[in-house]
């Protein structure tokens, strides 16, 4: 499922993809089961599978490898390597409401 200008754009044969935002997944062509949320979400992964990226800008990166159960959340969130999550890019340091409370 794709909606938004360029999402899915050069799938192939990968399947059960969801892709909302413009450029989401744009570059998957075998990847399965992944599923990216805002603009060009997901935009790197060519082959990973079971990643999830919610944000914009937010990607899971293959660098020449096959990423698997990665997720991405938040503005430019970037995972690169399997097994892992992200929360927030570089900028977040911790987690809490009104200040860090716990360091990631």
């Amino acid at each position: 499922m794709a909606f938004g200008q360029g999402a899915l754009n050069f799938n192939e044969i990968g399947f059960f993809n969801a892709a909302v935002g413009d450029r989401a997944l744009q570059n998957n062509t075998t990847g399965n089961e992944n599923t990216a949320v805002g603009t060009q979400a997901m935009v790197s992964n060519i082959s990973g599978s079971y990643n999830t990226a919610i944000g914009s800008r937010a990607d899971v990166i293959n660098n020449g490898g096959f990423v698997v159960n990665a997720t991405a959340i938040g503005y430019a969130a970037v995972v690169g390597s399997s097994n892992r999550i992200r929360l927030g890019n570089a900028n977040v340091v911790g987690v809490g409401w009104t200040g860090p409370q716990h360091n990631i």
